[in-house]
């Protein structure tokens, strides 16, 4: 039996595996656990990506709200300007802009000089 090649093919064999054994199992258990660490920073990025990008709706849908709301206030005001016949600009009676009578004045004597 002690003479037999393949006995000690297997006791060396089982050597081996049971030497191996653990260097294996902390290389696998170790990477295992890197992978494990990587995984839960990329879903706690992820969350905090999220919660970022829900208060960024928040704030968008506040303020649309409050322009919805600016809106809604000032729908007749720009009622009454549009009924009152400039259009809604709002130009000659703020003081912007020029009766087209100045500016065609204007562009006649700048043609004749």
């Amino acid at each position: 039996m002690f003479e037999d090649p393949k006995f000690w093919l297997l006791i060396s064999f089982i050597l081996f595996v049971i030497l191996m054994y653990k260097p294996f199992n902390s290389m696998l258990i170790g990477g295992l656990d890197n992978k494990i660490e990587e995984i839960k920073k990329n879903i706690n990025e992820s969350l905090q990506s999220f919660t970022e990008a829900e208060l960024k709706l928040k704030e968008a849908e506040k303020k649309t709200a409050d322009l919805d709301k600016k809106i809604n206030e000032d729908r007749p005001r720009f009622a009454q300007m549009a009924s009152d016949g400039d259009g809604g600009s709002g130009a000659h009676r703020a003081g912007y802009g020029e009766p087209h009578s100045q500016c065609s004045g204007r562009n006649q004597a700048g043609a004749g000089a």
